[in-house]
């Protein structure tokens, strides 16, 4: 099992699952290196970091935008509904 999925369910609240294509992709990250481990967790990356920002410029980020996967914490969630208004 990849560390970023058991990071991630840590966080998640009773109930709720980790969908498979994404169990498949954090396995993905890993195997390819695709990560860094921090004080907080570990971050995975659909791409080398280094490498796109080696191509970015002050005005352009030439071949997109760095996408990360990480276990933030429940803090914002809450339980019960959520009415708008």
């Amino acid at each position: 099992m990849s560390v970023l999925k058991k990071q991630i369910e840590k966080t998640l609240l009773p109930g709720m699952d980790i969908p498979e294509p994404l169990v498949l992709l954090f396995s993905w990250i890993e195997e390819n290196n695709l990560f860094v481990d921090t004080k907080h967790g570990r971050i995975g990356f659909l791409y080398p970091e280094e490498e796109l920002k080696a191509v970015w410029t002050d005005t352009e980020r030439p071949g997109g935008t760095i996408i990360e996967f990480f276990a933030e914490g429940t803090s914002i969630c809450r339980t019960g509904s959520v009415t708008n208004g």
